[in-house]
């Protein structure tokens, strides 16, 4: 009601001065106004007469007032309702014609009104979060932002509180509690926060928005997820040799790493061709050192070494491919003995071994051995069937029958028929 009876006021006032005939420039220059805060103004302070042009150059009107020109005559003016108090210092250039001036005005703007009522106001308007802030994933010494808008809030402040709710400090304080943490922003709509620390970690962010009188709102919480830093990638020292090995020969490939606090990951790759690219993990292995499977060929083996530490992984690094050659082995000829049944685990006690896991070394021992006992055995058979057709030889001589000669007495065979000793005619 009030705020309507101002404007019938004016619209009075401004009907009043276009009945006014021109005039001249006001000798006035310099002008010092005083009015009260809800006072109705309208103000002619260049003198009545058309001017072309009227406006502010320098300085600023108490909020509430405007300068203008009157409906019709175009009469300058400094008119409405001034809501603020202190003192205002502008420069006004009015344009008449081909001629202009300026005037230096100060207003100055009391409390109270002047009829005793209340002050005209608008209703605070509510205040209203159109954007809250995200959360925000980085790695420490990164930078984040946080951005929130509100309508109507005429002013906005970031604060930040720990995990529980229990401190909270605004943005702007912040760093103070976060070595090396900087922060910019904390009264605009978005905050950022640079060189990131390990500590602020699970922390909240949040913005305060504040509007006419006592109006306040708050956003939801965003919160800052902080991962420690990635790990060096590994430096690979020693890299897995090539070689050339026979079937039965244990190939084992192996590197190693600089010295890191670090955990190292492994994983062996194979390809039968030298390119990493077209290479396979091999199932299982995964670890600093891998035994070759025994397949005749070539393969070409890589390993891939991680370092990871806190769960952050560092850039994967390879080795030099290495080549594996497997040829089958050539059979070794040997004259096998009789065959004489192994004696069992049993039999030779705890401290035996088996012949299966005896070297080739021993192997070939057992076999000149046996090879010796072989000959050994065929040498006394030999001697022993010597003496045995020396013997029958004896024998048989001791079966013929023996006889004298009847006239000399010398010893005959059987079958004699002359003697020839004395010539003497044998007669049976």
């Amino acid at each position: 009601m009030k705020k309507l009876l101002s404007v019938i006021i004016i619209f009075v006032m401004t009907i009043s001065l276009m009945t006014v005939s021109a005039s001249a420039f006001s000798d006035e220059p310099d002008i010092t106004k005083d009015f009260s805060v809800g006072e109705v103004v309208l103000w002619n302070f260049a003198g009545s007469g058309y001017a072309r042009d009227v406006s502010i150059i320098e300085g600023d009107l108490p909020a509430g007032l405007i300068c203008t020109r009157a409906i019709g005559w175009g009469t300058p003016l400094i008119s409405g309702v001034p809501i603020e108090e202190g003192t205002f210092e502008f420069v006004v250039r009015v344009q008449r014609g081909n001629s202009a001036k300026e005037y230096d005005i100060v207003i100055n703007v009391g409390g109270g009104s002047p009829w005793g009522g209340v002050i005209p106001t608008e209703e605070p308007a509510e205040l209203e979060i159109t954007k809250e802030p995200s959360s925000e994933t980085v790695n420490e010494g990164d930078t984040a932002y946080f951005i929130s808008y509100c309508d109507n809030a005429k002013e906005m402040n970031w604060v930040i509180s720990d995990p529980s709710g229990e401190t909270e400090y605004d943005a702007d304080e912040a760093a103070a509690h976060f070595p090396g943490l900087v922060i910019s922003g904390a009264d605009t709509d978005t905050l950022e926060l640079r060189n990131i620390p390990y500590s602020i970690d699970g922390w909240r962010i949040q913005c305060v928005f504040k509007g006419a009188g006592d109006a306040t709102a708050k956003s939801s919480s965003a919160i800052i997820h902080v991962n420690k830093p990635a790990p060096d990638a590994p430096v690979i020292v020693d890299q897995p040799k090539s070689g050339s090995y026979t079937v039965g020969e244990s190939a084992v490939l192996s590197v190693s790493t600089a010295a890191s606090d670090a955990e190292m990951k492994y994983q062996w790759f194979s390809s039968p061709i030298n390119d990493v690219s077209s290479m396979s993990p091999v199932a299982g292995a995964t670890s600093a050192s891998f035994t070759v499977p025994q397949t005749e060929g070539t393969m070409y083996y890589s390993v891939s070494v991680t370092a990871t530490k806190d769960g952050r992984s560092s850039e994967v690094k390879y080795s030099d491919a290495a080549a594996v050659t497997y040829t089958a082995a050539v059979p070794t000829p040997v004259i096998t003995p009789t065959a004489t049944a192994s004696p069992s685990q049993a039999d030779k006690g705890d401290g035996g071994s088996d012949i299966n896991g005896s070297d080739a070394s021993s192997a070939k021992s057992e076999k000149e051995e046996s090879h010796s006992s072989f000959l050994f055995l065929l040498a006394v058979a030999f001697f022993l069937l010597a003496g045995l057709i020396v013997f029958l030889l004896v024998m048989s001589k001791r079966r013929t029958k023996i006889m004298r000669c009847p006239k000399c007495g010398f010893s005959l065979s059987e079958g004699t028929v002359q003697c020839p000793s004395c010539g003497e005619r044998i007669i049976k």
